[in-house]
């Protein structure tokens, strides 16, 4: 079922039998892609954690997660993946790290499902999944806790994706 949504919707959410689904692919892709990438993720998951109560996989361009526990509209903090860069040391230039600082606020209280935002070499991106409010995504993505000084991070929580660098590409160092 998330396939045949996955052509229509970037998100959507789907209840069978109390058993409860979502997929959301990030808001870039083109429908062709979101397809492929959830098809991936759903043929991963059953092959993988067949049988399992709930489970979640998060893969560069999609989400695809399910449970026999409500999730929708259930802001959950739970961090699923972190990498951050190695810290600002004295010699970095503070102002690329306060910029990318500065972008992750921006794309964080965007109010959008995904957010770019680019400024000299710093980025930032952010998204969360379509059943959170606004408030609940801005509220998810503080990665000051997770990631502290360091100049790129990718952190992906339960319902949540947000990467920054303060130069060159996001996830540069993976």
């Amino acid at each position: 079922m998330f396939v045949n949504s996955a052509s229509i919707y970037t998100y959507n959410n789907l209840t069978v039998n109390r058993n409860y689904g979502l997929h959301q692919c990030w808001g870039d892709l083109s429908s062709s892609e979101c397809v492929s990438c959830v098809t991936q993720a759903v043929s991963l998951l059953r092959s993988d954690s067949f049988g399992e109560s709930g489970c979640a996989l998060q893969l560069e361009g999609c989400l695809v997660k399910y449970d026999n526990v409500m999730l929708f509209g259930v802001a959950d903090t739970t961090a699923m993946v972190m990498s951050c860069g190695k810290p600002a040391g004295y010699k970095y230039k503070s102002d690329e790290l306060t910029q990318a600082e500065v972008l992750v606020d921006v794309v964080a209280s965007g109010g959008t499902s995904y957010r770019v935002e680019r400024s000299g070499k710093a980025q930032a991106v952010a998204q969360c999944t379509g059943d959170l409010s606004a408030t609940d995504s801005i509220q998810r993505l503080k990665l000051q806790p997770f990631c502290g000084t360091s100049t790129w991070a990718d952190v992906y929580l339960a319902k949540c994706y947000v990467g920054y660098s303060s130069s060159g590409s996001i996830g540069e160092g993976n």
